[in-house]
């Protein structure tokens, strides 16, 4: 059995076997949240395929939460009616958005298996 030489800088370092994966063994195949392609995740919380679409989801995000912003804070300052339902309103064209887009990944996802399926590379 060999011997495990710990240098001092190592001494107090626990190891949290569960958070290893023996190397070679592949996680699985997942599908991207931005463009819904597929790709082997190279770490466990992995859910995009490349930085740019991590870039472009999180830039999104922040459109998303500016307009939004914008918006409550005009809303505060006129004291209009009304504000809410038009709130909603931005919303909803965000959900439809979402929902187009996530149309998009499942017929990707589909094309994919189908592919897996049938052999063909």
């Amino acid at each position: 059995m060999p011997i495990t030489i710990m240098k001092p800088r190592d001494v107090g370092k626990t190891l949290d076997m569960q958070h290893i994966k023996p190397k070679g063994i592949p996680l699985g195949i997942r599908y991207c949240q931005e463009c819904g392609a597929p790709f082997y995740p190279a770490r466990q919380d992995q859910v995009f395929c490349a930085t740019a679409c991590r870039r472009n989801h999180h830039h999104r995000r922040e459109g998303r939460a500016a307009q939004l912003y914008d918006f409550a804070m005009n809303w505060r300052a006129k004291r209009g009616r009304g504000g809410f339902a038009e709130m909603c309103q931005i919303i909803d064209g965000f959900r439809a958005e979402d929902r187009t887009r996530k149309a998009k990944h499942a017929e990707i996802r589909k094309a994919y298996e189908k592919q897996r399926k049938d052999g063909s590379p």
